[in-house]
């Protein structure tokens, strides 16, 4: 279900996906192939100087993982923050944020147990994201929005979740007027 107070247009729907905030990723990855969105069908992968030069990364068990291309997304926090992010496809068990590239960006982040908990924080304008912590792992939340037949209906998503806003943090968006990503 899509979070109540942003309305997508005809022909789309919003698609939320749990990332996982790596201390250990070198980039941020995504698996296509499990990705609730068909990016492949979008046409969004990109062909990189990685991908010719035949790039692999290692994964925590040690196997390398080739970088299969690129995708730049335009994603909502729940929050209501936009936020760009630059992921590279890999054949992962789930999609990673990399600590890394999010400080190299221009932010801050913070793993706490105690008020206000765990969040990462824009230095320039002091907003925050929340992280959560489920089952010993931190993630963020996004919220993609998709045209509706890219979506993957019927995918075991092995690490991807679409989820009802129940099951999120409340959303706290009053007035939100984009609706569409660029």
């Amino acid at each position: 279900m899509e979070p109540k107070s942003w309305a997508a247009p005809p022909g789309f729907k919003w698609v939320a996906i749990r990332m996982t905030v790596d201390l250990g990723a070198c980039d941020h990855v995504l698996n296509p192939d499990t990705c609730p969105v068909d990016l492949k069908k979008l046409g969004l992968i990109k062909m990189t100087q990685a991908v010719l030069e035949g790039v692999t990364y290692g994964s925590a068990s040690g196997h390398p993982l080739t970088n299969e291309g690129e995708v730049e997304i335009s994603a909502f926090t729940p929050e209501g923050h936009e936020i760009k992010i630059t992921l590279q496809m890999v054949g992962v068990t789930k999609p990673l944020l990399a600590v890394r590239k999010i400080c190299a960006a221009g932010n801050r982040v913070v793993f706490d147990d105690e008020a206000p908990g765990s969040y990462i924080e824009d230095k320039a304008s002091g907003a925050r994201t929340a992280i959560s912590k489920e089952d010993g792992t931190y993630a963020v939340w996004v919220w993609v929005m998709v045209p509706e037949e890219a979506s993957r209906k019927n995918n075991p998503f092995n690490g991807l979740e679409f989820v009802d806003q129940e099951e999120l943090v409340e959303f706290n968006v009053t007035g939100f007027t984009r609706l569409a990503a660029n």
